[in-house]
């Protein structure tokens, strides 16, 4: 049985750890509509200030102050009287507080705010330096969204419909693929033991420090470091099993992820890319690496696609533009983190071009991106996403295409 099912103990695992997150991470009481009135509210702000009329409006995670059942949570503070504001990275200040929606707003005038001026952290200073560096706000916020792990809302609204549209939002997640590049720009700068260490050291430091430990920065974090670990053991890395692994160490850690539509939808989409590479080989050269990353694009695009239709349409050209983007995301990419691990010191100039080309050719593509309702229910996302990565591991070969008609009849599960 273990031969033919090598990770079998490990899924068993995942399993265990699954239901016990299911009882142990369960999470905090939603917060109901409701006019909090007013009271002095410590904030640390999460990103750039967008300005607004009247204002500005920013991104913050509340520290302190009179109202104790909101300390820790997310908000939104809107600051009148405050144009081009420059704001410290705390602050405190007299405020109106309302939650709508499940969602904490705050409004108060600029000079009702008293800054903190202490020590700023690393990834403070980098974001200040970011906003001192390049002016125009939809090149900055895609910069500071790619690279820092910067909220999509801080995007001017026509480039988030953009990238929704087309369905290449994940681009813009700090996920596998940005520690991916992050390892390949790394390991090849000393000789092998020693470039994986410093992969290590560099890639640690990004997500732990640099970006939000969202669930996929955490998933891919534990993955790479997992695999360098072993490469440095001379042993060959198992992928799926690190899959498999990382899930139990994030459930057993963090239990509330398994209510997290990021944490699914980073672990679907990878297992099933990385199950349709299992017992496959593509023809050689530039025709082979054109069908193994549409085969791959395809596939993630089939992981992820049942959970996205819960809450939003989903979109198939997808399937074609990731590909059609990577010679422009790869140099966006490998200059951009070049750009932050040396405090933002280079020349602007090519990373604005690269950015507005992206923006431009994603914008171009979403005037002729369908976008597809597709009514799935719960019950089905599960039977799809479990059912599919069962074919998927155990065929070969392009067999491993018999999971498309499990997605054709998903909706009458």
């Amino acid at each position: 049985m273990s031969a033919r099912f090598p990770h079998l103990k490990l899924f068993l695992l995942f399993t265990l750890a699954l239901l016990l997150a299911l009882q142990r991470g369960k999470p905090d009481p939603f917060l109901w509509d409701e006019d909090m009135g007013e009271g002095k509210v410590s904030v640390r702000f999460l990103s750039f200030c967008q300005e607004e009329e009247g204002g500005v409006l920013c991104r913050c995670e509340i520290t302190g102050g009179d109202f104790p059942e909101l300390y820790g949570k997310k908000a939104y503070l809107r600051v009148y009287g405050a144009s081009h504001f420059h704001h410290p990275w705390r602050v405190e200040g007299w405020m109106k507080v309302r939650v709508k929606e499940g969602r904490v707003w705050m409004t108060t005038y600029a000079g009702d705010l008293e800054p903190y001026y202490g020590p700023m952290p690393l990834r403070e200073r980098l974001l200040q330096r970011l906003e001192e560096k390049i002016k125009d706000p939809s090149v900055r916020s895609l910069v500071a969204t790619f690279f820092m792990g910067e909220d999509m809302s801080l995007l001017p609204l026509r480039v988030q419909y953009y990238y929704t549209a087309t369905g290449l939002v994940h681009l813009l997640v700090v996920s596998g693929g940005h520690l991916g590049i992050l390892f390949l720009l790394t390991r090849h700068l000393l000789p092998y033991r020693y470039g994986l260490v410093l992969s290590a050291v560099v890639i640690s430091a990004y997500a732990l420090l640099l970006v939000p430990q969202e669930p996929p920065v955490l998933r891919a974090y534990f993955m790479i470091l997992l695999y360098i670990i072993l490469r440095l053991l001379y042993e060959r890395p198992d992928i799926f099993g690190l899959l498999l692994f990382s899930g139990v160490v994030l459930l057993v850690l963090f239990p509330q992820m398994v209510y997290s539509y990021s944490f699914w939808l980073s672990f679907c989409g990878t297992a099933f890319l990385i199950l349709s590479f299992r017992n496959i080989s593509f023809p050689e050269g530039v025709k082979g690496w054109w069908i193994s990353s549409l085969w791959a694009s395809f596939f993630a695009f089939l992981g992820v696609s049942p959970i996205l239709a819960l809450f939003t349409h989903i979109t198939p050209l997808t399937v074609i533009l990731t590909p059609l983007l990577t010679p422009i995301v790869l140099p966006f990419s490998f200059y951009g983190f070049v750009d932050l691990f040396t405090g933002f010191s280079l020349p602007s100039l090519p990373l604005e071009f690269l950015a507005k080309v992206m923006n431009i050719t994603v914008a171009y593509a979403s005037t002729v991106a369908p976008q597809l309702e597709w009514e799935v229910s719960f019950y089905g996302v599960v039977v799809t996403e479990v059912v599919g990565m069962l074919i998927l591991y155990l065929t070969k070969g392009y067999r491993k295409l018999l999971v498309v008609p499990l997605f054709l009849i998903a909706s009458f599960l």
